[in-house]
């Protein structure tokens, strides 16, 4: 029979792997001789008996502001696991970032670009303070990649709150008789 010690120990590594599968798919198995492995991921080999693999991050080889996860066992080279990472909260952050984000994204420039397609096709019909016509309100954008963060003010506008489109007809200008 196991001695307390050995069965508090057991217990304080039950309480660590649940603490584990908080985070991904963690599996505990433990051989006959005593000898415990820990596998993450599917069958990514964290511990084997007095052996560890170790867990860290890496910037993303195609997007420096994204981090990847990272295995590196003994003194051999990091392996790049992220994409195996699909449950627990790693798995959903994961599913966030590389899924929904981006999704979000898309649409939000959708929306950017459409709007300012459709303020500028209604600005150029006006007519601002000068009597000019045919000026956007919104500096053009190329395509709707990147709209929300591009959508900036048509210089002309910027500079001169004037040439903002105040009629749609150049008798009814404001200060004009």
């Amino acid at each position: 029979f196991p001695s307390h010690d050995t069965m508090g120990l057991r217990d304080e590594r039950e309480v660590m792997l649940r603490d584990l599968a908080q985070y991904t798919d963690v599996k505990g198995l433990e051989s006959s001789s005593g000898e415990f492995q820990v596998y993450i991921a599917g069958g990514i080999q964290l511990v084997s008996g007095q052996s560890r693999a170790t867990l860290s991050t890496r910037p993303n080889a195609d997007n420096a502001s994204l981090s990847d996860v990272t295995v590196t066992v003994g003194s051999g080279a990091p392996s790049n696991i992220t994409q195996r990472l699909t449950q627990g909260e790693l798995g959903g952050l994961l599913k966030v970032r590389d899924s929904a984000i981006p999704s979000y994204e898309a649409e939000l420039d959708k929306l950017a670009y459409q709007f300012s397609q459709n303020v500028n096709d209604l600005h150029k019909q006006g007519y601002n303070l000068s009597g000019a016509t045919g000026n956007p309100f919104f500096s053009e954008l190329a395509s709707e990649s990147g709209a929300a963060q591009a959508i900036s003010l048509d210089v002309n506008i910027a500079n001169s709150p004037k040439s903002i489109a105040a009629s749609n007809s150049i008798d009814q200008l404001p200060g004009l008789s």
